[in-house]
């Protein structure tokens, strides 16, 4: 290997491991933030116990209305048109409606509370995996470049180094599928 081509591989080593060592550091950084906070989001309970209340007492404050003005108005009709006739049956109809809707209500909310649960947990477990996947990747890649070109600039030299070039680039790519699969 010539001399311009071995300092070019020095250069290009030097700034691998700059580029390498950068983001390391970055990643620590990012990590040490973000990995509490999606932790946090995939163990999450889902809704606090005051807004599934305030959520609860809205939907079923809204099925109570509903039924109070039904019932308001068989009360009006039957006193605007002066028979009491049929209010009875008509009462338990009102009373059985609205037994149902506050039971609708009541399965509606614990699935909307479920279904939120279950999507802030797979949003922190997405994130923890996108961290990590994608960290681990870019550093085998980071890792791999150096021992090649360790390696090519070893090949030039022939004997001893072009043997140390070998192991080294074999070492890198066993780290790199160690970091891969691990």
């Amino acid at each position: 290997m010539a001399r311009g081509q071995s300092q070019k591989a020095d250069t290009q080593l030097g700034i691998t491991n700059k580029a390498a060592g950068q983001y390391g550091q970055n990643a620590q950084q990012l990590y040490g933030q973000l990995t509490p906070m999606f932790t946090q989001e995939a163990t999450s309970q889902g809704y606090d116990p005051a807004t599934k209340a305030a959520m609860t007492e809205s939907g079923m404050g809204g099925v109570a209305a509903q039924g109070a003005a039904q019932q308001e108005g068989a009360a009006r009709r039957a006193a605007k048109t002066r028979n009491e006739a049929g209010q009875g049956a008509l009462q338990e109809s009102l009373a059985r409606s609205r037994m149902l809707a506050s039971g609708n209500e009541a399965n509606q909310l614990q699935k909307q509370f479920s279904d939120y649960r279950t999507q802030q947990q797979q949003a922190g477990l997405r994130g923890l995996e996108s961290l990590y996947g994608i960290g681990a990747d870019t550093m085998a890649k980071l890792y791999g470049l150096g021992p090649s070109t360790l390696q090519a600039r070893a090949a030039g030299g022939g004997g001893f180094m072009s043997t140390l070039g070998k192991l080294i680039g074999a070492g890198g790519e066993l780290g790199a599928a160690a970091i891969e699969h691990g």
